[in-house]
């Protein structure tokens, strides 16, 4: 994976609820080893006590999924991988919040998921607590607390070599009630930020979700990730531990207007399949000529609609110009989240996983291109001198690299 271009990181996000709900079939054996610096699976949870604890036993123990990811590091030598703990399902902030207030529970956290690690070969944790102080949380006290927790965490981490990377919302009163950023930029290794999420059914307008920059219909200055990627580097946070969080699927709305369908136009709910769009369907969708793309040259990222239906999203271009700017501000890279909502076998775009290839390679990866299904027609003409034409077509539908 060397390059002449200095690397960042690459975190591949792979949540396994996601994955195996997919009609697709994603399993492990599709996720290509050499896009990623680190591979993280998500997600574990925590008990009230504190300990670590599967949200999917069996899938990650009984269908031993965890050996298996871990094992993808026989791949590449070069590979890294964490545990993913916390995130939104089932994994209430109160829980969260007693367990850092709580000398005893911090231990067993920290003992569990040591042991853990040390037994399936994982080399640390990404720990997603979503909202302190917020949704049941403590207002008062989550805040200094989560700080002290992670201190705690690092330091018996870095004993045993182990990474510590923290998820963080991005929104800018999160800051203000969540985080204590200088203290949580002493004591972990990346700071995963949510430059995505920012729109959504709780708004009162549409946008794209992880638009770079602001849309001039926005009604808020900081619903874009340029806003909390500077947000959190004023308030202490090193540009080299920032990750940029990527997202490879796209957030939905139904018009309240088919007709008033730009960013900044009023909605009525969520889109009529759900909430969430993968970028392999989005891909369908605008290839097959019934929704119409568009591209947002403020917030820089794409948008499509079909009638009133809308979904805004990242495709290759904006995935490119984000890379420029992580390089702009040199943040430490960016993660892919999650892997399995990619083109991951090249069914639209006839290229393999072509968000994570773009974003790997905007990180400095050494990417070889993969292609597969892919129908190549070649014409050659030939004219005699009595103008005949003769054609020649070769077909090929094994794939190759570029």
């Amino acid at each position: 994976m060397s390059s002449t271009k200095a690397k960042k990181e690459v975190f591949c996000i792979h949540h396994i609820l996601t994955a195996y709900d997919k009609e697709t079939g994603f399993t492990l054996d599709d996720i290509d080893v050499n896009l990623c610096t680190y591979l993280v699976y998500a997600y574990f949870g925590i008990t009230e006590s504190g300990h670590l604890v599967s949200k999917r036993p069996m899938l990650d123990h009984y269908k031993e999924n965890v050996i298996k990811f871990n094992n993808l590091k026989n791949d590449n030598g070069e590979l890294k991988t964490l545990l993913a703990i916390g995130g939104w399902e089932n994994e209430n902030s109160p829980k969260y919040s007693n367990v850092a207030a709580d000398p005893g529970k911090k231990r067993n956290f920290i003992r569990s998921t040591t042991e853990f690690i040390k037994k399936y070969n994982f080399d640390g944790i990404a720990l997603h607590w979503c909202f302190p102080g917020m949704f049941g949380g403590d207002p008062i006290y989550d805040k200094i607390n989560f700080s002290r927790w992670l201190k705690q965490i690092k330091n018996e981490f870095a004993r045993l070599d182990f990474k510590l990377m923290v998820m963080v919302q991005g929104e800018v009163n999160n800051i203000d009630l969540s985080y204590d950023v200088p203290g949580i930029n002493e004591s972990v290794d990346f700071i995963f930020l949510t430059t995505y999420d920012l729109y959504g059914k709780w708004r009162d307008h549409i946008g794209i979700h992880s638009g770079l920059y602001k849309s001039p219909n926005a009604n808020v200055d900081y619903l874009n990730a340029d806003f909390v990627v500077r947000n959190w580097i004023e308030n202490g946070a090193a540009p080299e531990k920032l990750i940029m969080g990527i997202p490879f699927f796209g957030r939905t709305f139904t018009l309240a207007d088919a007709n008033e369908n730009q960013p900044g136009a009023k909605f009525s709910y969520v889109g009529e399949h759900g909430e969430f769009m993968d970028y392999l369907n989005i891909c369908k969708n605008t290839k097959n000529g019934n929704w119409i793309l568009k591209w947002d040259s403020d917030a820089m990222g794409p948008y499509s609609y079909n009638g009133n239906q809308w979904v805004g999203y990242d495709n290759i271009q904006s995935i490119q110009i984000k890379g420029k700017y992580i390089d702009k501000y040199k943040l430490g890279g960016a993660a892919g989240i999650f892997i399995e909502d990619d083109d991951f076998r090249g069914i639209c775009d006839n290229e393999k996983y072509p968000l994570l290839s773009t974003l790997a390679k905007a990180m400095g990866l050494n990417v070889k291109k993969e292609i597969s299904k892919l129908l190549i027609n070649i014409n050659l003409q030939k004219k005699n001198k009595k103008n005949q034409e003769q054609e020649v077509v070769l077909n090929h539908n094994e794939k190759f690299e570029l």
